[in-house]
């Protein structure tokens, strides 16, 4: 679809990245939204595989190519459907999806296919600048933002960091951000990113100026915001097909160490799991089973508490 005109808005207010999007075609107008968690976009860019995107950029990058050669339909039809693809990929590339639909719309428009309009060298850099990119901002929060790090004040530690790391840290730039009315009961400051460069920008500064507190997940390695509890060790990340988190699995290994030393329900999950296995092989019921468990743990709790001595309580294991 070729659009005259667009406008992208991106915002941080009350722990919520909010995004906003209006394109134009002969005054015809078309609205999008979106809200994330702050700062899930730039942490889930921060680990985004390139090697799986770059081809998209590549294909991107020849078909713009073989456009500027044969303003061919068929290439601004490919170029479209590409960057709808890297859209939903990630929010960051929303922009960016918009604002080459727009230059792709004013080359075929005015007729105007040069590399000022196109910028295929922007496209064919952009996989290598985000591998870069990620780099540096992993060093910057492991040094700035890092909550086991240096205990000093983060505008001490970035500045430390600056002065040592010069030009081979991550390098913020002017952003075009104004100060305006988003609706009947908010104002808020907003950037209008000039590429998907000044939304990563803006998010590291956010990170900055709030003070987000950052850890890496005891389970994946990876850095992740710490909201509320400082104690907190996993991410929310899904990690599995089961749909399980590192947090879901980091409950489980703390439950499980926390019984590793339990003999007594150690001494229970052992007659628990030789009924499971007689009861897969239907020599036990279910129903059995579940009532034996329920009798099981009253007899652990039993024990604790003094009312069951443990030569009494594994003589019931025996007989039971």
């Amino acid at each position: 679809m070729l659009i005259t005109n667009y406008d992208f808005g991106a915002y941080v207010l009350d722990g919520k990245e909010r995004y906003f999007w209006m394109t134009s075609l002969a005054g015809d107008k078309s609205f999008g939204t979106k809200t994330l968690r702050f700062p899930d976009s730039l942490l889930s860019f921060l680990y985004m595989d390139v090697d799986e995107i770059e081809p998209s950029f590549r294909k991107l990058r020849d078909d713009l190519w073989q456009l500027t050669l044969t303003q061919e339909e068929s290439y601004v039809n490919s170029i479209f459907a590409e960057l709808e693809s890297l859209a939903e990929k990630h929010v960051y590339f929303e922009e960016l999806c918009l604002d080459y639909t727009w230059r792709v719309s004013q080359a075929k428009l005015l007729g105007n296919y040069t590399e000022d309009v196109l910028r295929l060298q922007f496209i064919g850099a952009f996989p290598g600048a985000m591998r870069t990119i990620q780099t540096q901002l992993i060093d910057l929060i492991e040094n700035v933002l890092d909550i086991d790090g240096k205990k000093k004040p983060i505008r001490k530690k970035l500045a430390a960091f600056y002065h040592d790391r010069g030009e081979k840290a991550f390098q913020f730039a002017r952003q075009p951000m104004s100060f305006e009315l988003i609706d009947e009961e908010t104002f808020a400051e907003v950037l209008h990113p000039e590429s998907a460069y000044d939304l990563i920008d803006y998010h590291v500064r956010e990170c900055i100026r709030q003070e987000t507190r950052m850890r890496r997940c005891k389970n994946c390695g990876r850095y992740f915001a710490i909201q509320r509890r400082s104690t907190a060790e996993y991410c929310d990340r899904v990690i599995d097909e089961r749909g399980r988190t590192c947090k879901d699995v980091g409950a489980i290994t703390t439950w499980t160490k926390s019984k590793k030393d339990d003999t007594l329900f150690n001494d229970y999950r052992r007659e628990y799991k030789k009924r499971f296995a007689r009861t897969k092989a239907g020599k036990y019921t279910t129903d059995a089973l579940y009532a034996w468990g329920e009798l099981a743990r009253a007899k652990v709790e039993e024990c604790r508490e003094g009312k069951l001595t443990v030569d009494e309580f594994h003589e019931w294991l025996e007989n039971s």
